[in-house]
């Protein structure tokens, strides 16, 4: 499956709803990339104030290059959110989501419901 992904923005809680899909290329990552930017900058406000969940329940394992991507994406201080929260599959390697974290601070979820619920509590 080539890489999909869809970002809402949602209001009612300062959150970029994010869904992924497949296998992605470095320009994926870059499309992706662009397009949280304008995602962030049409929510509005700071973006250090805002909520991330990032469902990536339907992705493959991704090649090294591709975390690496991602990692560098997460580490850049214009991707700092007030709180993130990923859902993944029980098959996703959760190695492969915690190196592409970094040094953010996230949870990761099974269910979609418990990982909005413990965004929406974040105050």
């Amino acid at each position: 499956m080539n890489a999909a992904f869809a970002i809402e923005t949602r209001r009612d809680l300062n959150l970029l709803d994010v869904r992924m899909a497949g296998f992605f290329s470095l320009d994926d990552v870059a499309r992706y990339r662009a397009a949280m930017t304008e995602a962030s900058r049409a929510l509005g406000g700071d973006p250090g104030q805002q909520r991330l969940l990032c469902d990536i329940s339907e992705m493959r394992i991704q090649s090294q290059q591709v975390v690496e991507a991602f990692r560098e994406n997460m580490a850049d201080p214009l991707y700092a959110r007030r709180r993130i929260a990923f859902v993944v599959s029980p098959t996703l390697a959760r190695t492969q989501v915690q190196r592409a974290m970094g040094n953010r601070t996230a949870r990761l979820f099974l269910a979609r419901e418990e990982a909005e619920g413990w965004l929406a509590e974040g105050g």
